[in-house]
């Protein structure tokens, strides 16, 4: 039995090896996908700092491998909040100190087969050609711009406490945090230019150092505009507190200002020929005598100091700034002659030609700027609206733009005062005529459009639409448009008997300023007569109750003898003041024409040019 249950055994063991032998091997299931290659496409990319870059990969391999990747970024220095997501968008972080990145792409089907591509980070894109041009050549560029106003240059925010936050330093006179897509709408719109004014005092230590994460965020603002193509103003705005212009402060106002304007330099000297800088908004003295006419001497050659150290500063800081193109502004940014004649155009040792002088403008000042004023109407066909706006251009003009210097008018506008059909006709004559003379205006929009105080708010920032597109589209089409806008005041001189004719003109070309002893003004005229004359004059008066109503301020400056009816007659006269005027009223600064006894009937002169400047 023992050996029956012994070959039982085996016999069973023998076919169990049998079966096991037997039995059908797993077959090779050549279905399964296999991974020869991940490609990441673009293989080579350059992302600007605070942008996006989309990367797409493909599988490839045998039997249909699953195209899903696993995204990843390389570096482990990278800063944190620079990342790749689910989908390939990589979002390179504004403060990323990384000039290199790799994105990797890895394969889900097979984690051993992987593809990369390698990122450039910068600072500028890379298409940031520095074009060599002339100051006279890159105005010429410029159609319209706009004003980033009441944001960047908030100032005075001691009530923010010892370290505001960034968006409290943005926002805190109320406007929302600025976006790209509030400089698309802009560009969409027409403007090819931006004024990005920047308060800097409220952003250094007691040495004068930037806050980091403040140039970081001007940094990305003014990125916004480099991707839309357009020209850039970037100044400092609202520093008053530490750029003062009396001999008593300039050591440490020098110092603050040398250093500020170092750290900004060096920050965007990589940009483009496209970014100007704006030594200073307004200089003046806050609340001094002088503020808004001209400044005193001293002032105005520490300004001219200010200057000489801008262009020293910016030029030493490298890049593209030994040949970038800088702007410079009158004292005020008035367009009073004291200020036009006392501003000194700085030598630029390394290049020539690279100075934009700005001047600012809100007139006529009742219907633009004074928030005081109920006057609401502009006529153009009216000398008193129209003179306010020719005359200080043609001033800067004579005194600029005629010797090769350019200018830039860097802030003008009209605050709504529910009348934007005026505004838009104002606006329109107001580009188109500093078009003429070569100088492209930038609008000041603060960003309101209600309540009290200085409405000249024209983008809602926060729907990207324009609150009047009539003064908009008026805008654009002062710039497009080459069909004259012609100004024909009318001056109709009355019975002066048993002298002849005449007629008071309130010139507004002072701007409540005193005609004084020595003062020099240029008038310039083309006109036609509807009757004969036997000559026609002018004479600057004091026609106010101080000067018994009839003070002659200069002698007699005859126009034209002989004047024959309809027909036009053009020129330039000079005249000298020989006494000050009793004040600063219209009725103390007038300008009288007459003509004489040969005049046979009341005459009329229509004025297609018309302008009284003072040299």
């Amino acid at each position: 039995m023992k050996n029956i249950f012994f070959r039982i055994i085996v016999i069973s063991a023998v076919i169990g090896l049998g079966t096991a032998t037997c039995k059908d091997p797993k077959p090779d299931d050549s279905s399964d996908p296999t991974v020869d290659r991940v490609t990441v496409s673009p293989a080579i990319a350059t992302v600007l700092k605070g942008e996006q870059q989309a990367f797409t990969a493909t599988v490839t391999g045998t039997n249909n491998p699953a195209q899903t990747v696993i995204w990843s970024i390389v570096e482990t220095g990278k800063n944190a909040a620079t990342i790749i997501n689910t989908d390939g968008m990589l979002t390179v972080a504004l403060t990323e100190n990384l000039t290199s990145l790799t994105v990797k792409a890895t394969s889900t089907v097979d984690n051993s087969r992987s593809g990369t591509a390698t990122v450039s980070v910068s600072d500028v894109p890379p298409d940031n050609i520095f074009n060599d041009l002339t100051a006279n050549q890159l105005v010429s560029e410029i159609k319209v711009g706009w004003n980033l106003g009441n944001t960047l240059d908030c100032a005075g925010l001691s009530w923010l406490g010892s370290n505001p936050n960034i968006l409290q330093l943005e926002t805190a006179w109320g406007n929302p945090v600025t976006t790209k897509a509030n400089i698309d709408a802009l560009k969409n719109a027409g403007f090819n230019a931006i004024r990005i004014p920047v308060s800097w005092a409220k952003c250094v230590d007691a040495n004068y150092n930037i806050r980091a994460d403040w140039m970081t965020r001007v940094k990305e603002v003014v990125n916004y505009a480099v991707a839309n193509d357009m020209y850039i103003l970037l100044n400092t705005h609202h520093d008053e507190d530490i750029f003062k212009f009396f001999n008593k402060d300039m050591e440490e106002s020098q110092k603050a200002f040398t250093k500020i304007w170092g750290q900004i330099a060096n920050a965007f000297k990589n940009y483009n020929e496209k970014l100007i800088f704006e030594a200073l908004n307004e200089p003046r003295t806050p609340a001094s005598p002088y503020e808004w006419n001209g400044g005193t001497a001293e002032e105005r050659d520490n300004l001219n100091t200010y200057y000489r150290i801008f262009v020293e500063t910016v030029r030493a800081s490298g890049g593209n700034n030994d040949k970038r193109v800088l702007m410079i502004t009158t004292y005020g940014a008035s367009t009073d002659a004291n200020a036009m004649n006392g501003l000194m155009i700085p030598v630029d040792d390394q290049v020539g030609n690279k100075i934009i002088v700005s001047i600012h403008m809100y007139a006529p000042y009742n219907f633009a700027l004074n928030s005081n004023s109920a006057y609401n109407s502009w006529n153009r066909n009216m000398m008193a609206d129209t003179n306010p706006i020719s005359e200080p251009i043609d001033r800067a003009y004579n005194t600029f733009v005629s010797q090769g210097i350019p200018v830039i008018i860097g802030e003008f506008g009209a605050m709504n005062k529910d009348n934007v059909d005026a505004r838009s006709d104002w606006a329109e004559y107001f580009v188109n005529y500093a078009k003429r003379k070569g100088m492209p205006c930038f609008w000041w929009d603060n960003g309101i459009v209600s309540g009290d105080g200085e409405k000249f708010g024209l983008l809602n920032r926060k729907t990207n639409s324009f609150t009047y597109p009539t003064i908009v589209n008026a805008l654009i089409k002062g710039i497009t448009s080459d069909t004259p806008l012609p100004v024909t005041p009318m001056i109709t001189l009355n019975s002066n008997a048993p002298w002849g004719w005449q007629s008071f003109y309130e010139s507004n070309t002072w701007f409540g300023d005193k005609i004084e002893a020595g003062d020099v003004f240029t008038f310039t005229y083309s006109f036609k007569s509807n009757v004969a004359m036997d000559y026609f004059q002018f004479v600057l008066v004091d026609n106010s109750a101080e000067a018994n109503y009839w003070l002659e301020l200069s002698g007699y400056e005859r126009i034209q003898d002989n004047i024959a009816a309809n027909t036009e007659y053009s020129g330039t006269k000079t005249i000298t003041v020989a006494r000050g005027s009793s004040g600063t009223t219209s009725a103390a600064n007038k300008l009288a024409f007459s003509a004489g006894v040969g005049t046979a009937s009341q005459p009329t002169l229509t004025f297609t040019t018309f302008s009284l400047v003072k040299n």
